[in-house]
């Protein structure tokens, strides 16, 4: 994905994944280190168009980025605009604030002209 070519990948050392290499046949395992997203300042916020959304039974962030972006593929761009990593942190009758416009978005969580 392009969102991670800025990422380090880092060789797992921790001896509590010994079996999990075992079970894998693998010597190493190694992993992208943990983003760092930026957020948006109040300023930039107020400049966006963002779209209410009351969450319902079946939504999910993938299917909200498929109707407002018209790809699946941003889902974690609403999920991070709300602090909210997964739908097991949306309650139903939660408000979700979807940015309309990526662009803006771009800078701050490195999408690299995905837009």
């Amino acid at each position: 994905m392009i969102r991670d070519n800025s990422r380090n990948i880092i060789k797992n050392k921790e001896l509590v994944h010994e079996s999990l290499k075992k079970i894998r046949g693998v010597k190493t395992l190694s992993h992208l280190e943990t983003p760092h997203f930026l957020n948006p300042s109040e300023d930039l916020i107020s400049e966006m168009n963002v779209v209410e959304h009351v969450w319902t039974i079946g939504d999910r962030f993938y299917k909200l980025a498929d109707e407002y972006y018209g790809s699946p593929q941003h889902w974690w761009v609403i999920a991070r605009f709300n602090s909210m990593p997964t739908e097991a942190h949306v309650k139903i009758g939660d408000v979700v604030l979807i940015p309309t416009s990526l662009e803006l978005l771009m800078p701050i969580y490195n999408l690299q002209g995905e837009a």
